[in-house]
């Protein structure tokens, strides 16, 4: 993905909406930061060629037809695209997608190629259950990610799926688990997590909604810096409590303050910390105060 400050920031703002300590959450966005920056394509190449340990490795049925798993994008998730790919008797997945543009399916496309992998994109539309169901007859296995909004309007999101070691709850919608059990009553629920050797590939079982987001919570609490979407992680997560921080970082020599309540960036005539600065008093705290109009209890320097 490509690196910005600005992500970092937002995800060291959901680290401590998430509440985690602010010195914690500087140290996990900025490794979280660097993992991503450094997932090439290249570095994907070299992992693939380490030896995965699979539990519960996939089979296909009996009568040759493919099956529909979700995920997350957590840890190295295209090896799971890879595994299911290689499981397949035509070597090809497909993917039901939300909102994605053409360019960066048709990149994907050709990326999956240099895998020997033939990716096709399903898009959310009235024919998407037909389409996946026949894709999924003819031997393919599917895949859907649930941890993107799967629609723009953040209402109607009647999931209440509570995130057991921070509080708050995932949002979603109840219609998203009943496309899933639609196209295939028995899909999977499977993330990717490393390990000191290399990758597993854990099936969790039936791709229940609170059965999926238990999984998801666990893995993600285990090691939040693996998670790729940490710094989007406010499109669908209700936290319980949001903290009065604001995020101080530097552009190109342009300063920025970011609200952790709003998520919304205020561009400075210059700052007065240093990367690596937490204050939580003092008369700096009164003017980021007025600039974002809004309380403010601490101001965390990345």
């Amino acid at each position: 993905m490509q690196f910005s400050k600005l992500k970092t920031a937002l995800a060291v703002a959901n680290l401590r909406n998430l509440g985690y300590q602010p010195k914690s959450a500087v140290l996990i966005g900025h490794e979280w930061a660097n993992r991503q920056a450094s997932r090439s394509i290249n570095f994907i190449e070299s992992e693939l060629k380490c030896s995965l340990d699979i539990e519960n490795k996939f089979a296909l049925d009996s009568n040759g037809e493919g099956r529909l798993f979700a995920s997350c994008h957590f840890s190295l998730y295209p090896l799971l695209f890879g595994e299911l790919a290689s499981q397949s008797k035509n070597r090809k997945v497909v993917s039901l997608i939300g909102m994605q543009s053409s360019q960066h399916q048709a990149s994907l496309v050709e990326l999956a190629h240099r895998f020997n992998v033939d990716l096709e994109f399903i898009a959310s539309g009235f024919s998407m259950i037909r389409e996946m169901k026949r894709a999924l007859k003819q031997g393919n296995h599917g895949i859907i990610l649930i941890d993107i909004p799967w629609a723009q309007d953040r209402r109607n999101k009647d999931l209440d799926c509570q995130h057991q070691a921070h509080g708050g709850r995932f949002r979603a919608k109840t219609s998203l688990f009943k496309l899933i059990s639609i196209i295939d009553e028995y899909a999977k629920f499977a993330l990717v997590q490393k390990k000191a050797t290399g990758y597993q590939i854990i099936d969790f079982g039936l791709a229940q909604a609170a059965n999926s987001y238990k999984a998801f919570a666990e893995v993600f609490h285990s090691d939040p810096a693996d998670y790729e979407r940490l710094h989007q992680m406010h499109q669908y997560f209700e936290f319980k409590e949001m903290a009065n921080s604001v995020i101080n970082f530097c552009v190109d020599g342009d300063h920025f303050a970011l609200s952790s309540k709003t998520l919304k960036a205020w561009k400075m005539k210059e700052s007065e910390l240093e990367p690596g600065e937490i204050l939580k008093s003092g008369t700096l705290i009164d003017r980021y105060r007025d600039l974002v109009g809004e309380d403010v209890t601490e101001i965390i320097s990345i």
